[in-house]
């Protein structure tokens, strides 16, 4: 197994490491501190191999819009990438056009209705599935799986690069919850844009806290969010440089889920961020 290399620079931040330094005398002691530094990695989830990101692409789901191509059989439909059929819908997309990488939340669900929002929006979206080798939901999050949902991003980034019809100067990272801790924290620099949904950049925790990218980004979270009290209430606002970038604060909601919460406000806010952006008219 390996530990890809945001998942090293996340587990620096988590002190992992300290687990093993603490021992400076005997060798026994840095044995176990080797150890426990070993079972601290494999129970956070962090680890991965490339055969398992390998099924997490083979396993994403393509949402391919209306008009993406000629065969209106394809079009406005959702496949999956290492099907036959899905496969052969996806080489009949026409382009250049933007993509959109969606990661889902803690829970495993994939978020059908973000991913149905942003086809009907016009857009392609690939949504892997984190969950297709066996891991745990892990509710509330840590380091260790955000990690492994960048790991995943990135393959995901990469392997959608390939097909013809895609702009790579418009790729757009977009997640809910614990993906949109992910797409915060995300360390490449293969994206135009980020979409983050129902998280506050903030954190008691620095290691938690803030947003890693340079490029513009939508912020859309919940002012009661239960998810997020305390220490870990706010916005991203803060943290967001970019003119074009946007957070919003749904007032006097609890709801996690802000397209539940707010469907209106969030449909409005996608729409109009992703066309500024993208500079596309759907």
């Amino acid at each position: 197994m390996r530990i890809g290399t945001p998942a090293s620079r996340l587990l620096q931040r988590a002190k992992i490491g300290t687990l093993v330094r603490m021992a400076t005398i005997s060798g026994w002691h840095i044995r176990l501190g080797f150890m426990a530094a070993i079972v601290t990695v494999l129970a956070t989830g962090c680890a991965t191999t490339q055969k398992e990101l390998n099924a997490v692409w083979d396993w994403s789901s393509v949402a391919i819009p209306a008009g993406a191509g000629p065969d209106e059989f394809c079009n406005d439909a959702t496949y999956r990438v290492g099907d036959e059929r899905g496969e052969e819908c996806i080489a009949k997309i026409t382009g250049p056009r933007p993509l959109v990488i969606f990661l889902h939340g803690c829970s495993g669900a994939y978020q059908p209705h973000y991913i149905d929002l942003l086809r009907k929006l016009g857009y392609v979206v690939v949504a892997p599935n984190s969950m297709i080798n066996g891991r745990q939901a892990v509710c509330p999050s840590n380091l260790g799986v955000v990690a492994l949902r960048i790991d995943e991003a990135k393959t995901v980034i990469k392997r959608s690069q390939a097909w013809s019809w895609v702009d790579r100067s418009r790729i757009v990272l977009a997640g809910f919850s614990e993906g949109a801790v992910a797409t915060a924290h995300y360390d490449a620099s293969d994206l135009h844009a980020r979409v983050i949904l129902g998280w506050t950049c903030q954190s008691v925790a620095a290691s938690w806290a803030g947003y890693r990218g340079k490029e513009p980004a939508l912020a859309i979270v919940a002012d009661r969010d239960p998810w997020h009290p305390g220490g870990n209430a706010g916005d991203c606002g803060p943290y967001l440089r970019d003119e074009r970038s946007r957070s919003v604060v749904i007032r006097d909601s609890n709801q996690h889920d802000v397209l539940v919460g707010a469907p209106d406000v969030t449909v409005k806010e996608l729409k109009n961020f992703l066309e500024t952006v993208l500079r596309v008219r759907q």
